[in-house]
């Protein structure tokens, strides 16, 4: 359904797995549009994925890169394209960024707020740039 960086409004930066290894934190960085560590995709079911490794929330303060389950293609995740908001359907919370540690974190969904606020943004391949 949505494929590409995703980037965080308050702060331009975009979701990224850092290059490490699931388990481990899902972070933010600056946007490179080179795909890899920041191409990420939301399919239609929810889940949203960075490669074959998902992004799964703890309901608290802990956002974190995991094996997806083998077999499952669905997920907690929607993107409302009104409000520009990451809503998690199980704890109804947005993905967002903690304005002093710039962090991600699940929040209750302040559409007015940049940091709960996300784009899309296309990714094109370094061979197919001129």
């Amino acid at each position: 359904k949505y494929w590409g960086e995703l980037k965080n409004e308050a702060t331009q930066t975009c979701l990224d797995s850092m290059g490490k290894h699931p388990p481990t934190e899902i972070g933010n960085g600056g946007c490179h549009g080179g795909g890899g560590y920041q191409m990420m995709m939301l399919n239609t079911e929810g889940q949203l994925v960075n490669g074959e490794w998902c992004v799964q929330a703890d309901g608290q303060d802990k956002i974190t890169l995991v094996w997806c389950d083998m077999g499952k293609t669905d997920g907690p995740w929607k993107f409302l394209t009104d409000t520009q908001q990451m809503r998690h359907t199980k704890y109804d919370r947005c993905l967002a960024l903690h304005p002093e540690t710039k962090q991600l974190v699940l929040l209750a969904c302040d559409e007015n707020n940049l940091y709960h606020k996300w784009q899309w943004g296309t990714i094109t391949p370094h061979w197919a740039r001129t």
